[in-house]
């Protein structure tokens, strides 16, 4: 499995310079928890409102922008009931 992810992270607050790609190292189904391979993804208008300063306790820095996404689970964590997974 792979053991690295590209991701858009933001780390300060400011325009849209502040978007990087970057490689981070791949998260870790815990419990209840699904890791999804994404096959599309967005920066919204929260992840926009974030990189202003905006909902700093929704996101503390660096914050990993791209909150609306679709794609596979690749890994579930134990217990996992359901056939579906959902970003809460």
């Amino acid at each position: 499995m792979v053991q690295t992810m590209r991701a858009v992270v933001v780390e300060g607050e400011g325009g849209p310079e502040l978007l990087q790609v970057r490689e981070l190292k791949r998260p870790v189904a815990g419990p209840g928890e699904v890791v999804v391979k994404v096959e599309y993804g967005s920066v919204n208008a929260v992840d926009r409102r974030v990189r202003e300063g905006y909902l700093r306790e929704y996101a503390p820095r660096p914050y990993t922008a791209g909150s609306d996404f679709s794609g596979v689970v690749e890994e579930a964590g134990d217990p996992w009931v359901g056939e579906e997974a959902h970003y809460k």
